[in-house]
């Protein structure tokens, strides 16, 4: 005979279903996020660090040869005769590093930062007004005092109109570049993209650069007004489909010594080819991903509304797909920067490609990679909690963190203390002290033991 269900029978009846929905859930969550995380790893093995790696040591090799024996403005031009032309101009194959299969795209480009002609007052009024004042000259400082942005003919004494003929003999100011715009870094500042150019012509003879550096040279390029001078060139692999962008900074300290700086970055670029790779469906696969999960968590908002911050968990799921995003906008941003760039060079082959903007873009995205994979192992913790024993370990390390913060402050305290003194003691002498970045970097060096105990010691004036 039948009888109807009783109240406690249907609340437990209820609440297995709830927990079957939830459990349901939760295995979804765990299998998409494994899933995401196994298409993050692709698309890291997708970059290939280790080619990277090693390209970027031969490049670095080739072009660090003498570079630290440059030490005044004329020690450039000897630098760029003896180390750069024989390396730009390879007579068996034009336009290709020595003994390798690395092209080089467009023209490489000696650019030169200086500051705008006039003297600069640097001593008190009453001292100037001496003869021993009015002998004295300043260094301009840069970003301080104004950049100099005029066309002038040899010898910097005749304002020109700006050619556009890149073999002539004025100094022509190259402005920066407003859609493919990007930074040198040197030791001493940052540089933008403009200045004045000199460009080489790797099919032509190694003749015609070595005449044209004389003439510069004989012109005066280079004198106290000089802030730095820039070689900027891109290769191109195709044994390993690499890129590599070259940065060589000359700059010239306010105590008369040239700082050089190396900058060497490899890069590849995607491939959308169905027919030959299959790259288009990783891509494909993690633009769905993000629209899911752009859709689920705008739902989550909706439902939960303000009490949605109140959850740790939903902020960390916030700050997880706000990253996914920036790094969707890089990504898309490389793509159509490079797609512009290549267009450019198949139209324009005789002309400097400023790839170093790619390059830029590919590190930054590569970082913001590097945080949203963090996350995303973090976010793992969550789903590793229906083990007892973890649960035990995160109870243990919540019980046991006022404690570690105060050790950790007391810890940041004393090595302040330590990273100050070792400035202010062996500043002068020593370059792991020479300012508060090398202090740091070596007081922390000797915090951990796998690390080695002192930095490499280099004397250099900045």
């Amino acid at each position: 005979m039948y009888q109807p269900l009783t109240e406690d029978e249907i609340l437990i009846f209820k609440r297995k279903r709830a927990i079957k929905r939830r459990a349901f859930l939760f295995l979804c969550y765990v299998l998409t996020h494994f899933i995401f995380l196994a298409l993050l790893l692709s698309l890291v093995a997708l970059l290939r660090h280790t080619d990277s790696f090693y390209y970027n040591q031969l490049v670095r090799d080739r072009f660090s040869v003498d570079l630290g024996s440059v030490t005044k403005l004329e020690d450039i031009y000897r630098w760029l005769n003896t180390v750069l032309v024989p390396l730009v101009h390879n007579d068996p194959n034009p336009a290709f590093l020595p003994d390798s299969s690395s092209k080089i795209l467009g023209l490489p480009l000696l650019r030169q930062v200086r500051a705008r002609p006039g003297d600069k007052l640097c001593l008190p009024a009453s001292f100037a007004q001496t003869s021993m004042g009015r002998e004295i000259h300043c260094h301009p400082n840069y970003g301080t005092d104004p950049e100099d942005t005029r066309s002038y003919s040899r010898l910097w004494n005749k304002v020109l109109k700006r050619p556009e003929d890149k073999n002539t003999n004025g100094f022509t100011y190259k402005a920066p570049g407003k859609i493919w715009g990007y930074v040198s870094h040197g030791l001493l500042h940052t540089y933008g993209s403009g200045g004045y150019a000199f460009y080489f012509f790797p099919e032509q003879q190694p003749f015609n650069s070595t005449v044209r550096l004389r003439e510069l040279q004989s012109s005066e390029w280079l004198d106290e007004k000089t802030w730095a001078v820039i070689l900027e060139l891109t290769t191109f692999n195709p044994d390993v489909s690499l890129f590599c962008s070259i940065s060589v900074v000359f700059e010239a300290s306010q105590l008369g010594v040239v700082n050089t700086s190396l900058s060497v970055y490899s890069f590849s670029l995607a491939d959308f080819d169905r027919e030959t790779s299959a790259e288009i469906y990783l891509y494909v696969a993690i633009l769905i991903f993000f629209l899911a999960y752009v859709v689920d968590e705008g739902y989550i908002i909706m439902q939960e509304r303000a009490s949605y911050v109140r959850s740790v968990y939903n902020l960390l799921n916030f700050a997880l797909k706000c990253i996914f995003t920036v790094l969707l906008v890089l990504f898309l941003r490389k793509h159509f920067l490079a797609t512009g760039m290549i267009r450019f060079y198949l139209s324009h082959p005789e002309d400097f490609i400023p790839f170093h903007a790619v390059s830029q873009v590919d590190h930054a995205m590569r970082i913001i990679l590097g945080f949203l994979l963090f996350l995303t192992i973090l976010k793992t913790l969550r789903y590793s909690r229906v083990f007892y024993d973890v649960r035990l370990a995160q109870r243990a390390i919540q019980a046991a963190l006022p404690g570690i913060c105060h050790m950790a402050l007391v810890a940041s305290v004393y090595f302040f203390v330590f990273m100050v003194i070792g400035s202010l003691v062996f500043g002068q002498h020593e370059w792991n002290y020479s300012n508060l970045v090398h202090a740091t970097q070596t007081v922390f060096s000797y915090c951990v033991p796998r690390l080695p105990g002192v930095w490499s010691t280099r004397v250099e004036l900045q």
